[in-house]
């Protein structure tokens, strides 16, 4: 290869390189939400359908990448704080609620927030859940704060819609 045809190359990538990193940045559109509470968590499912959910019972879907913000009816009202959502489609949904004991809780829905299943309830009075995520639409887990000396961790094999807590003596001690 000659030395022109180097110097030419050169020359062309040169030139092309700023309109190439200008493709690559995201574009940022603000959003209205359409509510005025804490939202803490976002599931994208596609470009398209986001789930979003948050405190007084929150929780928000969009099926056009955001134009319309949709509320969707929540287990419980407004009294939960859902720290955590994980989108499966723009019909299904596990949501994660936190607060001590009884106020963790985590949810499921196939028909996009008309009915939730509960699938877990914490039933210990220092227990604490903090948020989950999911490997595939079967396999998930939870974490938890530790309250008996090892930390909380809850799995599910069915997306959700039942959980077990990871044995203590299967857990690592807590830090």
């Amino acid at each position: 290869m000659s030395q022109s045809a180097i110097a030419t190359g050169a020359l062309a990538i040169c030139l092309l390189a700023p309109s190439l990193r200008l493709a690559a940045q995201p574009s940022v559109t603000e959003q209205s939400s359409g509510t005025d509470q804490v939202l803490q968590a976002i599931s994208p499912v596609s470009g398209e359908t986001v789930w979003v959910s948050g405190h007084g019972g929150v929780i928000l879907r969009t099926l056009d990448g955001g134009s319309v913000w949709e509320l969707v009816p929540a287990p419980a009202g407004d009294s939960l704080q859902f720290r955590d959502i994980h989108g499966f489609s723009s019909e299904s949904a596990v949501g994660l609620t936190a607060g001590e004991g009884p106020r963790s809780r985590i949810y499921r829905t196939d028909d996009a927030g008309g009915s939730w299943a509960l699938g877990f309830l914490m039933e210990e009075p220092a227990g604490f859940l903090d948020c989950l995520d999911f490997w595939d639409e079967d396999r998930g887990f939870a974490y938890g704060d530790s309250f008996d000396g090892v930390p909380y961790i809850l799995v599910t094999g069915d997306g959700g819609r039942s959980w077990t807590r990871v044995p203590a003596d299967a857990a690592p001690p807590a830090n």
